[in-house]
């Protein structure tokens, strides 16, 4: 069962991040802590194990690019901007499944 401090956004863990964009531990930590969070709303949402993770890994590579400018508002929710993110991802995913593909090649 998950503790109060498990809901509680890691502003230190975000400072090493902002500070240090190549820390592989502090990457390591934010996939632990945050990747799982997303891969969790991912299943919610009603994707597959692995169409899950498909969406959680490219959510963690915009994250990659963006916490290089990043600086956290402690007056807004970054768990809820992070959930619009990977909301964002998981409709640009759906939205690929439903385009499909463009045709076999096939007469």
């Amino acid at each position: 069962m998950a503790g109060a401090h498990d809901s509680e956004t890691r502003v230190t863990l975000l400072g090493r991040l902002q500070r240090d964009p190549g820390n592989q531990g502090a990457w390591a930590e934010f996939v632990e802590y945050y990747g799982r969070r997303v891969y969790d709303w991912c299943r919610k949402w009603r994707l597959q194990e692995a169409d899950a993770e498909d969406v959680t890994q490219t959510v963690l590579l915009k994250l990659a690019d963006k916490m290089k400018t990043f600086a956290y508002d402690p007056s807004r929710s970054f768990r809820g901007w992070l959930k619009t993110v990977a909301h964002n991802a998981w409709v640009d995913f759906q939205e690929s499944r439903a385009r499909g593909g463009r045709g076999s090649g096939d007469s």
